[in-house]
């Protein structure tokens, strides 16, 4: 088994935030612990995990130690876990099933966040095959965002493939990724109305398409 990660320690202040002449003052702080184990089970197989330490979690306090005035000591904290999948690896490519990174082209709409100060990254709950032809790769994906009951109408499903062309000695990459979500009449919760997003109404079956390009 083996074990990496980053420990990140951040700090920001911005005077005058609101550009008045009583603009305040407002300063951020936060310190973040990423670990990422990977266990090589057998040939071929390997499993990986990402897991996040020192979260602030901004619950509201219910006892005096939980209390950010009144407590002597900080309050535990939550392990959160972002990935943890296994992939097999073969003679014509992958197979990935768990809870993966999900990332493609410049990440502008899915991004890993696998950068030093990345504060956000995608993830899917899915099974994966990831077929290699040379330069060209495809790999058709179905995951679950949502699993409700065993109603089908209740969950909210993706459909992926990306194919991608990759090319080391020129340093030249393409791809495409194509996404269906579809959820039952029960499965969306997004709020919506006429208004577009707005409190105190939900939506019902969802059927969204998102194709992305890069070079």
């Amino acid at each position: 088994m083996n074990w990496s990660g980053l420990y990140r320690i951040e700090g920001t202040s911005i005077k005058n935030s609101e550009l008045n002449a009583g603009g305040r003052q407002k300063d951020y702080g936060l310190h973040h612990l990423i670990l990422r184990p990977k266990i090589v089970a057998a040939d071929g197989l390997i499993i990986k995990g990402q897991l996040h330490l020192v979260n602030s979690s901004g619950a509201t306090p219910s006892t005096n130690r939980s209390s950010n005035s009144m407590s002597q000591n900080q309050s535990e904290e939550d392990i959160k876990v972002s990935q943890l999948y296994l992939t097999y690896i073969h003679e014509y490519g992958q197979v990935i099933a768990g809870r993966a990174p999900l990332d493609f082209g410049l990440g502008i709409t899915h991004n890993a966040g696998m950068g030093l100060f990345d504060h956000w990254y995608d993830n899917r709950d899915m099974l994966a095959y990831k077929m290699v032809m040379g330069n060209l790769w495809l790999m058709p994906m179905i995951a679950k965002v949502d699993e409700g009951t065993l109603n089908r109408s209740d969950d909210v499903t993706d459909y992926m493939v990306q194919f991608q062309y990759d090319n080391l000695d020129s340093d030249l990459s393409m791809g495409v990724f194509w996404q269906i979500r579809k959820a039952g009449d029960q499965g969306s919760d997004g709020p919506i109305n006429d208004n577009f997003w707005a409190s105190g109404s939900t939506l019902g079956s969802l059927d969204t398409e998102n194709i992305n390009i890069f070079v």
